[in-house]
């Protein structure tokens, strides 16, 4: 198994792409731009879903609280990515990368359910949480395991040859 931060190489990409994808969506709510190229079926809306009344929840656009999820996630990912003594561990990203998938989970049920309607890039968001989840599931079991990056030998003394008494 590898090193914990191996696991974790691809999730600031993807935490990015996630949060490109729910800033638009954020923006898509308020109306200031438009997801006509999400619509492309009497099932498939990205502009019915995303300004429904089941898009906001406490007055807060879902949205926006993907944003934020995203953004945390690309935070503790740069984190333990490319800190030599990271302030946060692989069980605080998986945790909050399961609560994400959950929250993507119960949204889709939504769609279904509620609005028998999609919304093409929610969906791609909720692949994206799943994904980022799997890598950070392998850098918590890879943590749990203790598998670490070898540690270089110390280069030894240079050998100054025989002694030689005077």
């Amino acid at each position: 198994m590898r090193e914990p931060r191996a696991y974790l190489a691809p999730v600031p990409f993807l935490a990015i792409l996630g949060a490109g994808i729910s800033g638009f969506l954020v923006a898509n709510h308020y109306a200031y731009l438009s997801a006509d190229f999400c619509s492309v079926a009497s099932w498939l809306d990205c502009n019915e879903v995303n300004q429904s009344a089941w898009s906001e929840i406490l007055g807060i656009p879902v949205a926006a609280i993907g944003l934020a999820g995203f953004l945390v996630l690309l935070v503790l990912a740069l984190d333990l990515r490319l800190r030599e003594a990271p302030r946060f561990r692989p069980w605080q990203m998986l945790a909050l990368a399961a609560v994400g998938v959950a929250f993507g989970l119960y949204l889709l049920g939504v769609e279904l359910l509620a609005l028998h309607l999609f919304c093409l890039l929610c969906l791609v968001s909720l692949v994206l949480g799943i994904t980022i989840l799997a890598f950070t599931a392998l850098a918590f079991w890879s943590d749990r395991r203790g598998t670490r990056a070898p540690v270089p030998p110390e280069p030894a003394a240079a050998d100054p040859g025989p002694k030689t008494d005077p």
